[in-house]
């Protein structure tokens, strides 16, 4: 049997997600949510160089919820699909692309941003040998806390007082990452030593 590309496998799983929610928006939800990351992410690149500090907060918090619902609306009303996680992965590499400029802007958010890329090559390395996608909870639970941690950074520049807390959360950030590093390739050899039985 002929192996897919990357592309090839994408575009089937949208025409099979494509029939799974035809004609049911609340089925479709799940995956607008996640695409509406993708036209955000821009935006937040945008709002930290050129509009007033809260829009950049309120940019991030809209993306932590859609980030945070997405998968829980589709687990709750059963139609969880590879697409949708497929998508789910390309926003939040998009994401990390798009933060590049509030790294700049907030140097001590850099550890996080290289793990974070180091999350991204693994992730693309595994689905490029796999062609499967699939979120683990420490994942998820990891992108809320590196959310929160890059609301506290902006924060901190409005109320200075809660500048205690930024340590706080980037060692949270960290932690996760590091467990989702180690988490990505366990599963990765199970995935490896399964196919091989």
């Amino acid at each position: 049997m002929k192996q897919l590309s990357i592309l090839e496998n994408f575009w089937y799983e949208y025409h099979d997600w494509q029939k799974r929610t035809k004609g049911s928006f609340i089925k479709k939800l799940p995956t607008i949510l996640t695409t509406s990351r993708l036209i955000l992410a821009p935006l937040i690149t945008l709002s930290i160089f050129y509009f007033p500090t809260f829009v950049t907060i309120i940019i991030s918090v809209i993306l932590m919820l859609t980030d945070l619902f997405d998968g829980k609306l589709a687990r709750h009303y059963e139609i969880t699909s590879q697409f949708g996680s497929m998508m789910d992965t390309i926003s939040d590499k998009f994401l990390t692309f798009c933060l590049i400029p509030l790294v700049l802007k907030y140097p001590t958010l850099l550890p996080i941003y290289l793990m974070e890329l180091i999350i991204a090559i693994e992730n693309l390395y595994i689905h490029s040998k796999t062609h499967y996608s699939k979120s683990i909870d420490t994942g998820r639970f990891k992108n809320n806390i590196l959310c929160a941690t890059f609301i506290g950074a902006i924060l901190i520049h409005i109320i200075p007082d809660l500048s205690f807390l930024l340590p706080y959360l980037i060692g949270a950030t960290l932690g996760l990452q590091a467990a989702c590093i180690y988490l990505y390739g366990k599963n990765y050899y199970l995935y490896t030593q399964e196919k091989k039985k």
